[in-house]
């Protein structure tokens, strides 16, 4: 009965605490849900610097704007989509990479560089911008000025909506564009600094040049050693003795058979004509020679590989 009455006298207090687990419990799903975790917001991740979900959406919007304009079409497939979402992913990851690198050998592309590129008027890109010339079908930059120059000055209060809706998706695609040329000449200018840096230097380049294009005549004649009979060959002991002492570092092996570590170096018998007489033997050597007796009947000069 008193634990009964405790009970009751701390009812409130039990109520208070059972709704704040209750809460706590009920608010803690709601976040779940209302703020997801921030590692699912990311994208992906290249040398260490993150792309969100929200800058990887703008770059498909971007992109699939600007295939929307140069194609006259409305909307994207979904197969169209997915490979726009997989053309931004790739163009992010190159971009990233040659960038990285690009600044460490102090490479960049000036606005100076990409005047000069909308100058000229043959970048490929260009050519698939609607600033082109009717007649020809060429890049017109003198379209292109006025464009910029009516853009910049544009009053949207007025002009109808759909003249401004045009002129803000025009100045879209030409930020996409001159985006994209700084990009592209930049990877041109790494590549090609690669691509050199892998050319042979001017001496190597002439040989192999010069053994592409130089010719000779040769006579050759050969004579098979079986056609000269063995009495006409004389062959002295000293040149045998300077032929093996030539040859004898090339077949040395060291420890091959178990031989003992105390033998270093070969042991030859040149003046025994009989293998069995190993008088004279130093000690080290002498054991050696009696473990390879069984060779002896078979080789008039052993040699014991240290």
């Amino acid at each position: 009965m008193a634990t009964l009455q405790k009970i009751r006298s701390k009812g409130p207090l039990l109520v208070i605490v059972i709704g704040l687990a209750l809460f706590a419990f009920i608010a803690g799903d709601a976040w779940k849900v209302l703020q997801p975790h921030q590692g699912k917001q990311d994208v992906g991740e290249v040398n260490g610097e993150v792309l969100s979900a929200q800058d990887y959406q703008k770059m498909v919007d971007e992109l699939s704007e600007v295939i929307k304009l140069t194609n006259g079409l409305n909307s994207l497939t979904e197969d169209q989509l997915n490979n726009v979402k997989d053309q931004v992913w790739q163009s992010y990851v190159n971009n990233k990479l040659i960038a990285e690198q690009a600044e460490k050998l102090g490479l960049k592309v000036t606005d100076a560089e990409i005047q000069s590129i909308i100058d000229q008027g043959t970048h490929p890109l260009l050519m698939q911008t609607p600033f082109r010339n009717p007649q020809t079908g060429m890049f017109d930059k003198d379209m292109l000025k006025k464009f910029l120059v009516d853009y910049a000055n544009l009053n949207a209060s007025q002009m109808p909506a759909q003249y401004v809706e045009y002129y803000q998706k025009m100045g879209a695609f030409w930020q996409f564009v001159e985006k994209t040329l700084a990009q592209s000449t930049l990877a041109e200018k790494y590549q090609n600094l690669v691509t050199k840096s892998l050319i042979s230097n001017p001496v190597a380049a002439e040989d192999a040049f010069n053994s592409r294009t130089e010719q000779s005549d040769l006579l050759l004649a050969g004579v098979p050693y079986s056609s000269i009979n063995d009495s006409t060959v004389q062959v002295s002991d000293s040149e045998i003795k300077d032929r093996y002492n030539e040859k004898k570092e090339q077949f040395k092996q060291i420890h091959r058979y178990g031989l003992p570590d105390n033998v270093q170096e070969p042991i030859h018998f040149p003046d025994h004509k009989d293998p069995s007489d190993a008088n004279g033997l130093p000690a080290n050597k002498l054991e050696s020679y009696h473990r390879y007796d069984m060779h002896w009947s078979t080789h008039s000069s052993v040699s014991i590989p240290a």
